[in-house]
């Protein structure tokens, strides 16, 4: 850990241990906003030694309005992991900057405030999520320089995300933790407050630094940790087991270093609240049960449903069926292009491929290979040889969606393909 100059790293300085004072963090730990944001947050702060280990490790999301406590639970949490930080750094500076701030450390948590999706341009949103991808699997940025080469930076920093906004994409959500909402401005509540002002007024650094020492000394077993039965994807249930082993960790650091319990929090409780918050969980009758969510190629697929069944794609020059290999073959490029006049928001085919090639959906392939006989514009001059690349399984599509294999077959689309061809010429 080499933090140097740079502003959005701290080291703690007075670190020698005071077991009074230790006691006295540890009371005051679980009292300085709700339940569920506590439990979230310091489960995911104290996981955070063991970040390397993990190999993935989810952003902390705090997305809610002015008065509750974003900036100062963020500027806790990185002071608890050992960020003396008093300042949050911000989300939209430049790719290179972000970049250095994540790739700066591989256990002290950094800040970036004011993500907000729905305010920033979508150039500088796409920048900023492919950063956070990478950051989620600790993978490398590269960095070009004069003489041609190439500096890698890997991004392993733990990074806390600060912002109001609600424009997520699927790849995105799956890999934060977020918290669910509070309606309660937190500087009305004394409770919070004091508790608040107590802990900062503490030597946190000491307290991380002793946490850290023992966790050297922990195993991390993160397989056998048992989390509610929440549905959603693996990589979340995998997001919110981080969260739980952190939990527990900090509870038997107080056990056996502090010497004190840590108060009681349902922490199965603030995972199943951070589900819902996330999309993954709705309430129906009065129970809390799995939703059905749709993935960024889910919706591309409806879209690609309504658009041949209302005529505005067609077999041929749109997509081509192959029967004796059992897929389709789509001209992504052309589709999208054609779809821009539905209203329907859809990503980039950059966004796509990327997600696809992380085997995000599994009735989708991205090939640069297979290959397929299109209709060429001019339905007179034959078929062309050309790539889609975008390979459909139809049967595992149906399985996964409510979209009928027939409709590749083109028995649902409105618009004859006579009709088509009449129309062309």
């Amino acid at each position: 850990m080499s933090p140097g100059d740079e502003t959005w790293l701290r080291e703690p300085q007075d670190t020698e241990w005071d077991p009074s004072e230790a006691e006295r963090i540890a009371d005051s730990l679980t009292r300085f906003n709700t339940d569920d944001v506590v439990a979230l947050a310091l489960g995911w702060t104290f996981a955070t030694p063991w970040r390397q280990v993990f190999g993935k490790f989810p952003q902390f999301s705090l997305a809610s309005g002015a008065g509750s406590g974003k900036t100062s639970t963020a500027l806790l949490m990185a002071n608890l992991g050992g960020n003396m930080i008093e300042e949050t750094a911000s989300a939209q500076q430049t790719k290179f900057v972000v970049t250095r701030q994540m790739a700066s450390t591989t256990t002290l948590p950094i800040t970036l405030d004011e993500f907000k999706p729905n305010e920033m341009q979508d150039w500088t949103l796409r920048r900023l999520q492919d950063l956070l991808r990478l950051n989620y699997d600790a993978s490398l940025a590269g960095r070009g320089r004069a003489d041609q080469s190439v500096v890698n930076y890997q991004l392993t920093a733990p990074v806390i995300l600060l912002g109001e906004g609600t424009r997520d994409q699927t790849a995105i959500v799956d890999r934060i933790v977020r918290p669910k909402r509070s309606r309660s401005r937190l500087e009305e509540s004394q409770d919070y407050q004091e508790a608040y002002g107590h802990l900062r007024a503490s030597n946190l650094g000491m307290f991380a630094l002793a946490y850290q020492r023992w966790a050297l000394s922990q195993t991390a077993d993160l397989e056998s940790i048992q989390i509610p039965e929440l549905g959603g994807s693996l990589r979340a249930a995998h997001n919110h087991r981080v969260v739980k082993f952190g939990w527990l960790m900090l509870e038997k650091f107080c056990r056996e270093v502090v010497g004190v319990p840590l108060p009681e929090i349902d922490i199965d409780r603030a995972l199943v609240a951070s589900m819902e918050n996330l999309g993954y969980l709705e309430t129906r009758d009065g129970k809390i049960r799995p939703k059905s969510t749709r993935s960024d190629v889910d919706i591309l697929m409806e879209a690609i449903h309504d658009a041949i069944v209302n005529g505005l794609l067609h077999p041929g020059v749109h997509w081509v069926r192959r029967p004796q290999k059992g897929d389709v073959i789509i001209r992504i490029g052309s589709v999208l292009g054609k779809l821009q006049s539905t209203g329907v928001r859809l990503m980039d085919q950059a966004d796509y491929r990327r997600i696809i090639r992380e085997g995000d959906c599994p009735y989708a392939e991205w090939s640069d290979k297979k290959q397929a006989d299109f209709t060429r514009q001019d339905p007179t001059h034959g078929t062309m040889r050309t790539k889609g690349p975008l390979v459909i399984d139809p049967v595992k599509l149906a399985e996964e969606t409510d979209i009928p294999v027939a409709l590749w077959e083109g028995e649902l689309a409105m618009v004859s393909e006579a009709e088509r061809l009449e129309s062309s010429q």
